[in-house]
């Protein structure tokens, strides 16, 4: 039971995942890579400046989302038993 209890304790929140170029808005053809330091989660992203929930598309960490007309990027991560990370973009 101590076991189960420490690993419900190990578990945080979903690193704020990162876009390169930086967060923003964005003019045509630019492709902008998505990632986050937190192993195994799923990141979520929209191009309609809309806050990402898990019905939207994914992206795996380190790649790229192509942006190929004016649009703001937004990205989060989910991981299972996680809290979900803050809202990149």
């Amino acid at each position: 039971r101590r076991g189960e209890e420490e690993g419900l304790a190990s578990r945080g929140q979903v690193a704020t995942p990162t876009l390169t170029p930086g967060a923003g808005s964005y003019v045509g053809g630019v492709p902008v890579t998505v990632s986050t330091t937190t192993l195994e989660a799923t990141l979520r992203y929209r191009l309609d400046g809309a806050e990402p929930t898990e019905a939207d598309p994914t992206v795996l960490s380190g790649g790229a989302v192509n942006v190929e007309r004016s649009a703001t990027l937004k990205v989060k991560g989910w991981r299972t038993g996680w809290t979900t990370s803050s809202g990149a973009g």
